[in-house]
């Protein structure tokens, strides 16, 4: 994070390349490996073109290694639906984090705001979820999040945010960014329990 390009780029690559393989094993459903790998592929290719900003080759890998995804399977209609969405999930997330990082040096300092949060929601969650217990939020999908672990994960993560007052907003402010730390602390719990789900 700190030294960003290329070191950043080809770190989010990788992870990208491990959520995307494991997302297209999830929606197999026995396809052959060359399946999976020719639309891990094209992934790989559009990631690469990207760093190096060729743009227009970076949009044709994409879109022909989500088109393979889809349509070269045998997935039923639910899994080719979720291999189809996962796949710009993933990419959106990647080039996102990519292209905020490369901003300035306040892309810089984003990046570890948004780290510390998620890190300090689930490390609140966890500890303070484990020492409390309590009623579960959804007992069938992820039958360890516990409505104590959810609020102690939100409040570790407004005190983190105060970590970065004054560095990261244009008008620092405590409840502007405890705000939007609460708000991204929330949105990493759905996405626990959605990917929860999907598996």
């Amino acid at each position: 994070i700190w030294f960003g390009f290329p070191y950043f780029d080809l770190l989010i690559g990788v992870l990208s390349v491990l959520a995307m393989l494991e997302l297209l094993v999830i929606t197999s459903q026995g396809d052959s490996e060359i399946d999976i790998y020719v639309a891990l592929l094209g992934f790989c290719f559009g990631s690469v073109f990207f760093m190096l900003s060729h743009l227009y080759l970076a949009v044709i890998s994409f879109c022909l290694g989500w088109l393979f995804a889809i349509f070269s399977t045998s997935r039923s209609l639910t899994n080719t639906g979720w291999a189809g969405f996962g796949y710009i999930y993933i990419a959106t997330a990647a080039i996102s984090l990519s292209q905020i990082r490369e901003v300035s040096d306040e892309g810089r300092l984003i990046i570890f705001w948004f780290f510390a949060i998620i890190w300090g929601n689930d490390i609140g969650a966890y500890i303070i979820g484990r020492a409390l217990g309590g009623p579960r939020i959804a007992p069938r999908i992820s039958p360890g999040k516990t409505w104590t672990g959810t609020l102690g994960g939100l409040g570790v993560s407004g005190l983190t945010s105060l970590c970065f007052m004054g560095t990261i907003l244009v008008t620092p402010g405590v409840a502007s960014l405890v705000v939007a730390s609460l708000a991204l602390a929330i949105g990493a719990q759905l996405g626990d329990l959605a990917e929860s789900s999907f598996k």
